[in-house]
């Protein structure tokens, strides 16, 4: 949004953006090939931090961002969404990211839980090499997830001292009316845009879509079952 406003030659500054300058900050990332979803990232981002504003700093409503979402595509003609690519991968967990946003990475990758699900964990859920998912989308994602075993011994040291209730991955903390998942996805966003991977076609929940790839492969090697697959990465067989 800043360099939106750069690029009108608008001041940088909350007062400024009123409904036109949403508008056209809408108009700006259509026309810039961004996602549907990634675009709406972007802009349930923007509303929640105005929300933020209109409360503690008594700004004057109306929310500017209210109402402006990413227009719905033509059935057929949305790009698909895909797994990273294994160089991508290779960039983006070398790129320094915040360990919270390493941590997350890694366990979705390796784990194939939902973004949701993973931030909603708690030092309890992880018990006997297994991660315990109480409640979900779906009756199917509730579920024990395997912790690799290549993974174990770090988990037990990462959660060693911890109080039971504190989440799993503790540093993310979000405001009242935001979720720890709409925050690691906005690091997400700036930090895969820092690294200059700006495909429309990946997001972090891409990285579930790497493992389920990874097991299907192992499937067709006959090594395991798909509908064990299904069971770990939480959807009905």
């Amino acid at each position: 949004l800043r360099k939106h406003l750069q690029r009108e030659h608008k001041e940088e500054c909350i007062e400024v953006v009123d409904a036109t300058v949403a508008i056209a900050f809408r108009k700006h990332l259509i026309a810039t090939g961004v996602h549907r979803k990634t675009g709406d990232s972007y802009l349930s981002a923007l509303r929640s931090r105005w929300t933020n504003w209109i409360n503690e700093l008594e700004i004057d409503p109306p929310n500017p961002w209210s109402g402006i979402v990413m227009p719905k595509p033509t059935r057929g003609t949305e790009p698909s969404r895909r797994p990273w690519e294994s160089d991508e991968l290779v960039v983006l967990f070398n790129g320094n990211p915040e360990q919270s946003l390493f941590d997350t990475m890694a366990l979705l990758l390796v784990t194939g839980m939902r973004r949701g699900e993973l931030l909603s964990a708690q030092v309890k859920s992880y018990r006997d090499g297994w991660l315990w998912i109480g409640e979900g989308k779906t009756a199917a994602a509730v579920r024990r997830v395997p912790v690799p075993q290549f993974l174990k011994v770090k988990m037990k040291k990462f959660l060693a001292g911890r109080d039971p209730d504190d989440f799993l991955i503790p540093e993310i903390s979000a405001a009242e009316n935001q979720n720890r998942g709409n925050l690691i996805g906005q690091k997400f966003l700036r930090y895969r845009q820092r690294l200059g991977l700006n495909s429309s076609t990946t997001t972090l929940h891409s990285l579930r879509h790497c493992f389920q790839l990874w097991q299907m492969r192992r499937i067709n090697a006959i090594t395991c079952k798909q509908s064990l697959v299904m069971v770990v990465v939480g959807k009905s067989r």
